[in-house]
């Protein structure tokens, strides 16, 4: 409603001029603003419009645009029970329902971008809030998990997309924390390796360190030090024959060791562990594990068919890394509209056979991707995001770096595709589903296959 009070636009007792501006209603979360616009949740709950303003007939009048009409199947039957706005880096709203899922709204109108996602995570969330952290919007959560039948509420921070190396830093987990051994010694202690005859690596050498560092327990663990020659030769040392003492061990190398390191201290190392404790808040979960550059377990891939579970706060990993994110595991699906053409005659009442789907991506390591089909199409099981379908996939994968096998691969931009086995159906829709803890960034899906003339 707005008020123009008499015709010089004072407002007193007898000239109001009240107009009303919509018969909407605004439901009691506060309105958030987001560039030039206001935006809010209509009176039932469960609609979000944008209000603007517009000059007609000499005075402003109000527009309402119904942000989740093309959408509105993330609203039916729940309500938005809080939110926030997010200006940096993404003008993202951030929205609570009322049966605990967060949705996002990536809002750039002048763009024509109005584009909605949900997220799903193990527990249900109850609030969020954005708050300004160095150069970005921070966004905050309140999140409800039921961890060994006890509930418990965690205050959990919206990882920044904005990956400075797509190799060594994302965090593609929920609720994680890292353990980082790198450079470890940070140039206080160094490690000299002595002992050696041929130096090979079935040969029990010696590691000594220039002050207390070593325990016990890194025998147990069978512990690792990597370290770092001047020349950038990479070294690994298993603590695997003897604890000596604090500064004193005895192991293996893996592989000889080149003389610019016999017997030379060394200011930069690496301890790689295989035990990570400090996970309690996640006991008894499956758990996804990014270590090094790798994926080192991924609940949803049946290419890792043993579950890494939280037993007392600690996991056990196959081997020993010196960078190392755990979390919750969740799942990220894509699904394109139906297949029609642009121009032309449409395809809505003809059959299509899509036998290669294309991704073109960015700063990624790959994912699975298939093609949706109405149920009856497919015998691959119903697809847990849409129950009336079934959905066929095949996972695709690059390497850049073929020379190195024990180097974690590139992520940068290429095109893949993944030839899905075409089934002749009315839709055409492609799926990309992804499921393990490395980026994807998806710039574009390029269906190919057959369509009768």
């Amino acid at each position: 409603e707005r008020a123009d009070g008499d015709p010089n636009g004072v407002l007193t007792p007898s000239s109001v001029n009240d107009r009303i501006g919509s018969y909407n209603g605004c439901s009691p979360l506060r309105p958030v603003k987001a560039d030039n616009t206001i935006l809010y949740v209509q009176s039932e709950g469960n609609a979000v419009l944008a209000l603007k303003t517009n000059v007609l007939y000499g005075y402003y009048t109000f527009q309402n645009e119904d942000l989740t009409l093309l959408s509105a199947h993330l609203f039916k039957g729940v309500t938005i029970v809080d939110w926030a706005y997010q200006k940096t880096p993404n003008y993202t709203v951030w929205a609570v329902r009322s049966d605990g899922i967060l949705l996002s709204l990536t809002y750039l109108p002048d763009q024509q971008l109005i584009a909605w996602a949900r997220h799903d995570t193990v527990g249900l969330v109850e609030s969020v809030v954005s708050i300004p952290q160095g150069n970005e919007n921070a966004v905050y959560v309140v999140v409800n998990r039921t961890i060994q039948g006890a509930t418990r509420r965690y205050i959990e921070q919206v990882a920044n997309l904005e990956l400075v190396d797509p190799v060594s830093d994302p965090i593609f987990v929920d609720s994680s924390l890292q353990y980082d051994g790198r450079n470890a010694g940070a140039g206080t202690i160094t490690m000299t390796l002595s002992n050696g005859t041929t130096w090979a690596y079935d040969e029990t050498l010696t590691l000594t360190a220039s002050s207390a560092f070593f325990a016990a327990g890194m025998l147990t663990n069978k512990d690792q030090i990597v370290l770092h020659g001047s020349d950038g030769t990479i070294l690994k040392f298993n603590i695997d024959t003897a604890y000596s003492s604090t500064t004193v061990v005895t192991g293996h190398t893996t592989a000889t060791v080149p003389a610019s390191m016999r017997g030379v201290a060394i200011t930069t190392w690496d301890r790689a562990v295989s035990v990570v404790s400090g996970l309690d808040h996640l006991d008894g979960q499956s758990v996804s594990v990014y270590a090094d550059g790798f994926v080192v377990a991924s609940p949803n891939n049946a290419n890792y068919p043993t579950p890494t579970v939280v037993t007392s706060g600690t996991i056990t990993l196959d081997g020993p890394y010196a960078h190392i994110w755990a979390g919750l595991p969740y799942t990220g699906d894509i699904e394109t509209l139906d297949l029609d053409l642009p121009n032309g005659e449409s395809l809505k009442d003809t059959k299509v056979d899509i036998t290669r789907i294309g991704v073109y991506v960015e700063a990624s390591r790959g994912s699975f991707v298939g093609i949706a089909l109405p149920a009856g199409n497919s015998t691959s099981g119903p697809d847990p995001v849409d129950a009336t379908q079934t959905i066929t996939l095949d996972e695709i994968k690059f390497r850049l770096d073929t020379d190195n096998l024990n180097a974690a691969p590139n992520a940068l931009p290429q095109y893949m595709f993944a030839n899905v086995g075409g089934t002749w159906n009315r839709t055409g829709r492609g799926v990309i589903r992804h499921v393990d803890p490395i980026p994807l960034t998806v710039l574009a899906i390029v269906p190919m296959g057959l369509i009768p003339l």
